[in-house]
């Protein structure tokens, strides 16, 4: 029996998809803001305080859309909460079903010789490894569960560290990222032949304010220079 129609499950994909394509991107900033403040220091030495909160701000909404993509609460949109309703819904892959959605593409003809409904064993693995019962998500979801969806009483008041089963490295972080996007565009594809990207345009545009204040700075130094020999000689 389809519990979903196709808007439904098209709602469903899009709306998970805002939150993952919005953690990649805002990941990256925070990667690239780091190597740019690492390559331009005096940058950072002129405007410390503005790059520490703009660094904070985007590793924050990261790791809410992040955790909201793995949250495993019964009632909330979530990847793995998405996946079992798909697999409740398969006729909604159909190739029928397909090209009825795709119906004003002028190459639903092709695209639907790569459409079908999910691997079973598939959509299994992707469940498994959207569950807390994996070791990375369940990392995440503590992680979400005592300081970001809520602040742990007892370790605030007591001063108390996070246990070690909660650390989350970059690495670690990147591997769920690459694990959302691949599990989203894997049945997106299959549903609509529709992709997302995690790139977005003036991905880079940090560099520009890095570069110009480097200028500006170091012009600044120069004409203090030139005055100082002028004044002297």
């Amino acid at each position: 029996m389809t519990l979903l129609t196709s808007n439904q499950l098209k709602a469903g994909i899009h709306s998970l998809a805002s939150d993952i394509v919005d953690a990649s991107i805002h990941w990256k900033m925070v990667l690239g803001i780091e190597e740019a403040a690492a390559k331009w220091p005096l940058v950072t030495r002129q405007s410390n305080t503005f790059w520490v909160y703009t660094l904070k701000a985007h590793l924050n909404t990261s790791v809410l859309a992040l955790c909201r993509a793995f949250d495993q609460e019964q009632k909330s949109l979530h990847l793995v909460g998405l996946l079992q309703l798909i697999q409740r819904s398969l006729s909604l892959f159909d190739d029928e079903n397909f090209r009825e959605r795709l119906r004003g593409n002028p190459f639903v003809e092709s695209l639907a010789e790569s459409a079908s409904r999910p691997d079973a064993s598939q959509l299994s693995a992707d469940m498994s490894r959207c569950s807390e019962h994996d070791p990375l998500v369940k990392r995440l979801v503590k992680h979400r569960n005592n300081s970001v969806a809520h602040s742990s009483r007892k370790r605030r008041i007591n001063g108390v560290l996070g246990p070690v089963d909660e650390e989350i490295t970059y690495e670690d972080y990147q591997a769920l990222l690459n694990r959302a996007v691949e599990i989203l565009n894997r049945y997106s594809g299959l549903f609509s032949a529709e992709y997302f990207s995690t790139q977005v345009i003036g991905h880079k545009d940090y560099e520009t304010v890095f570069r110009w204040v480097q200028e500006g700075v170091e012009a600044d130094e120069a004409r203090v220079e030139a005055e100082v020999k002028r004044l002297s000689g």
